[in-house]
């Protein structure tokens, strides 16, 4: 039996992209998410991976995330609670409803956030019930993946809805604290053993955590890209599985990593120097973020977006929509 930690102040990784030379906006509070699309190394893909837990016998950590990175568009939750989305409009993806929210996350052609109330609300495309969020909760997480979401509720029971092509939205039973939808699979942390465990599509391996043979590691943050996985133990390690081939699961040579979430072909974490870095497909300058300190971070499909200790929005990668240009 291990018991499962919530790291206060920071747990996350993410991927980014380009556009760097802009003004960062400022902004109190931010959001997160990530997206993944299709196989090969050239990074096409949306995941979301980027959201904090807070289920059942946890509260919420110092800080939830609040900016979130998806395929083509980003969201951020503002200083007053209301949500901010720029990028690509097509499917109503920046239509984002009104009210106050405290969790956001951002996948292929939509997002779902949640509420003060512990409310989930989700906008954007709805082709195969991605946005059809379940009414019971409150709910402490949500994750959104390519064509599904997941999340978690204040009791630890995990729910998914949307594509269930490849099993990505069949969530094993038993309660969790921490989930994380990919493109096509889906990851989560068991509440009781400490474990990431991942379901769906497992062609790259992406779905099939490393062995623990000792029992010892504990993870308190796992993320699913689109063709890989990273997870963040108790002892700040990065530990990364599943499609290789863009140098996506091989963490830089630095131990004490604070937060961590996945790309399509790359990968992002926050060092605790609170320095971002990145590994993996670069063909868009996702895996060059700004320098500075950053507290939080999102990855999307080519782009990222991170919050900064002075609470700046910072967004590099691809920016054919606007998705690295926050409003």
């Amino acid at each position: 039996m291990r018991t499962t930690l919530i790291l206060s102040a920071a747990l996350l990784l993410a991927c980014g992209g380009e556009d760097k030379d802009r003004e960062p906006v400022d902004t109190s509070l931010p959001t997160t998410g990530s997206t993944t699309t299709a196989p090969t190394g050239t990074g096409t893909t949306p995941t979301d991976t980027g959201t904090d837990p807070t289920s059942g016998p946890f509260e919420f950590p110092d800080f939830v995330q609040r900016v979130a990175s998806g395929d083509k568009h980003s969201c951020w939750i503002q200083g007053d609670g209301t949500i901010a989305c720029w990028g690509d409009e097509a499917s109503g993806k920046l239509n984002a409803p009104a009210g106050t929210f405290v969790q956001i996350s951002a996948g292929g052609e939509h997002s779902c956030a949640i509420s003060e109330a512990g409310d989930l609300s989700c906008w954007g495309s709805n082709s195969v019930g991605q946005t059809d969020a379940p009414e019971a909760g409150p709910y402490a997480q949500v994750s959104v993946g390519g064509k599904h979401s997941c999340a978690i509720d204040m009791g630890g029971a995990l729910s998914c809805w949307g594509d269930d092509d490849k099993g990505q939205a069949t969530a094993p039973p038993g309660t969790y604290t921490y989930v994380s939808a990919g493109f096509e699979h889906t990851c989560a942390i068991d509440e009781t053993t400490g474990d990431p465990i991942c379901w769906g599509d497992n062609v790259f391996g992406q779905a099939s955590p490393p062995p623990d043979p000792d029992g010892n590691t504990v993870y308190v943050v796992v993320a699913a890209g689109g063709f890989h996985s990273c997870g963040l133990t108790n002892q700040n390690e990065a530990e990364c599985w599943g499609a290789a081939d863009a140098g996506q699961t091989t963490p830089p040579g630095f131990t004490g990593f604070l937060r961590v979430d996945c790309g399509a072909f790359h990968s992002c974490a926050i060092r605790n120097d609170a320095n971002i870095e990145c590994f993996g497909n670069d063909q868009s300058g996702q895996s060059d973020p700004p320098a500075g300190q950053f507290e939080q971070l999102s990855t999307g499909f080519e782009h990222g977006c991170a919050i900064s200790t002075a609470g700046r929005i910072e967004c590099w990668g691809s920016n054919e929509f606007n998705q690295a240009l926050p409003l």
